[in-house]
């Protein structure tokens, strides 16, 4: 679709002596196969319920935003170019909201530079200039943030580069013809320069040499991608590393709560993980640990009586195992029967006085009995533990909020 564009460009810019007819006749069959292509995606190739002008433009609220966020977004794909570093998949970008957000001002101000400079070259050089420059707008703007407002890909880059690399080609060919810098040293730049791709090249294909690698690169990055998460944790599954698999699969449903494939591989992990510790049990009937493990497991599916079974078992092979009693409690604590899970709790705190969770758990069961007050101390204590637990400080806040509207 963009290629014809692309090629009355180049027509424009080196082909303009040649008379018009002749030109047109050139671009006629790329320009009838977009057309063709245009229609076919409207009508019989268009598996979308929506028009496919209306699917691109889905995360775009009006066009002032679209065309400020179409600016911000080329400064950032500017960026990638310079200074790829810490690539990674699924970006997300804020959009612009106003023309003083700082790559908005970026934009306006490589663009006066731009101009200024196209405004002093003449001939050859700046009509090349200008070719790559239109290139890469003609071949960015059909998946630039105009059209995906919030989205970047690093491979929408592809072939956008080639109008920026054109442009630094010209740059550098005009840097060793210039009489008054040297040519000696135009050439340890640009050695130089391909040294520091090269080596990123390098680190970036370590990324990509194994799903497990990839994957783990991209967690760092895209927080906000359950599935990244999920695949990531599939590949733990495969590897047999059952708790990181669950635990990014838990990641990826604190994201998308209501994706049901990942709850059903979380259910599929924990299942294993029962047999896994049943036959654990079998060869080692006397570690506490492995109790307290298929218990754990137990609880997460909601098998209550399964849960407290184990929990006791753990206890009773370790009578000071603080974490075991503390979860039984919680078990108690989802049937209703707090008075049984506040004596668990305090056992807990008995046997390890800085159990933060232990007073947090107190101060849960409280606030459900309607002591807010009591609960608060409670919270407070966690808080004096783990000054980081989040939880209790959220706790602390409602039920002061609570208070004072009481």
């Amino acid at each position: 679709m963009i290629l014809p564009l692309a090629l009355i460009n180049y027509e424009y810019f080196f082909r303009k002596q040649e008379k018009l007819s002749f030109r047109m006749k050139r671009l006629l069959p790329f320009l009838l196969i977009a057309i063709f292509y245009i229609f076919l995606r409207f009508t019989i190739l268009n598996f979308a319920l929506a028009s496919p002008l209306k699917k691109a433009i889905i995360f775009s609220p009006n066009n002032i935003i679209r065309i400020l966020s179409f600016l911000k977004g080329t400064v950032l794909y500017l960026g990638l170019l310079v200074m790829p570093i810490n690539l990674h998949m699924e970006r997300f970008m804020l959009p612009a909201k106003t023309i003083l957000d700082p790559d908005v001002l970026l934009f306006i101000f490589l663009l006066i530079i731009s101009l200024i400079i196209l405004k002093n070259l003449k001939g050859e050089k700046r009509r090349f200039i200008l070719f790559g420059m239109v290139c890469f707008f003609i071949f960015l703007f059909p998946q630039s943030n105009f059209m995906f407002i919030a989205l970047m890909a690093e491979h929408y880059l592809y072939l956008p580069s080639i109008g920026i690399f054109l442009v630094a080609a010209c740059g550098f060919n005009s840097l060793y013809n210039n009489r008054i810098i040297k040519k000696s040293l135009v050439s340890p730049i640009v050695i130089a320069i391909l040294i520091f791709f090269g080596l990123l090249t390098f680190s970036q294909n370590y990324v990509w040499r194994n799903p497990l690698t990839f994957y783990r690169w991209e967690d760092r990055y895209a927080r906000l991608s359950y599935i990244t998460r999920n695949n990531l944790a599939n590949i733990y599954a495969f590897l047999g590393k059952d708790d990181l698999a669950i635990e990014k699969y838990e990641q990826a449903l604190t994201i998308s709560p209501n994706t049901v494939i990942i709850k059903k591989n979380i259910s599929i992990i924990e299942d294993n993980l029962i047999e896994k510790y049943k036959n654990v049990i079998k060869f080692q009937p006397e570690f506490a640990v492995n109790y307290y493990n298929l218990a754990y497991i137990y609880q997460r599916k909601g098998r209550v009586d399964e849960a407290i079974l184990y929990y006791k078992k753990a206890i009773e092979l370790r009578p000071y195992f603080a974490e075991a009693i503390s979860n039984l409690g919680n078990v108690y604590e989802r049937q209703g029967k707090f008075e049984q899970a506040l004596i668990q709790y305090k056992q807990a705190i008995a046997i390890n006085p800085n159990f933060a969770q232990a007073y947090f758990n107190i101060g849960v069961v409280l606030a459900e009995q309607g002591k807010l007050k009591e609960a608060q101390g409670y919270f407070e204590k966690a808080l004096k533990i783990n000054p980081d637990y989040r939880k209790a400080r959220d706790y602390v806040e409602q039920i002061k909020e609570m208070l004072i509207n009481n």
